[in-house]
């Protein structure tokens, strides 16, 4: 790619970066892995409380992976809206989601928008479209996270939760060329916590290259 163009697409990278919508939530770590699980609006919290006690013993019991923390597939409660009237910006402030916290990032076409409470944003942006004739509404998105932690709850024959951990290094902002992976299967009231499996590159070749998460395009 010619440095021109590249030189192009970081000026607006960072000038979207820089007009971003500066309204943040505070989410715990449990309620971030229990909202990207549980496929619900927002997070429940007996799930939430089931991670976080999950978390605890998974880390007490195996050190190698303490540190290693999930950093989201996309941040809760905000959306990336285009084609949308003010007016209807304002109807949704108004609703029940409402309110919100809205501003144009790209010649008033394109919205950052941040609820007051941490909805899943693939869920809220379906909702929106429906109830407000949305065209367009998308999850503000993470890239550059060098880890994460998935659940899938009660998944294992004997109903435990599984867990995957992953970090990654060399190039995160891509993708991560290396990655190592844990399994973990923990029981209820985290009575039992077991290692599943643990693949992926070799940890000795781990470097600093991993990188903190850069929070969305637009927020």
């Amino acid at each position: 790619m010619p440095s021109l163009v590249k030189n192009i697409i970081f000026l607006l990278f960072l000038s979207c970066f820089l007009s971003r919508n500066t309204m943040a939530l505070e989410v715990s770590e449990a309620q971030l892995i229990a909202l990207e699980s549980s496929g619900e609006l927002l997070a429940p919290e007996a799930l939430v409380q089931r991670v976080d006690k999950d978390l605890k013993a998974i880390r007490s019991k195996f050190p190698a992976v303490a540190e290693v923390h999930t950093t989201g597939k996309w941040q809760p409660g905000r959306l990336l809206i285009s084609n949308v009237k003010k007016e209807s910006l304002d109807a949704i402030n108004k609703s029940a989601y409402g309110p919100i916290e809205s501003k144009a990032i790209f010649q008033d076409t394109i919205y950052s928008v941040v609820f007051q409470k941490p909805y899943n944003p693939q869920i809220l942006s379906e909702i929106l479209k429906k109830e407000f004739s949305l065209t367009s509404a998308d999850p503000d998105g993470i890239i550059g996270g060098s880890s994460s932690i998935t659940l899938n709850a009660g998944s294992s024959p004997t109903g435990k939760n599984t867990y995957v951990f992953m970090k990654g290094w060399g190039d995160c902002f891509a993708g991560c060329i290396n990655k190592h992976f844990w399994t973990f299967a923990v029981g209820p009231d985290a009575n039992s916590v077991e290692l599943v499996e643990e693949k992926g590159s070799d940890l000795s070749t781990m470097n600093q290259e991993g990188g903190a998460p850069v929070v969305g395009l637009f927020g």
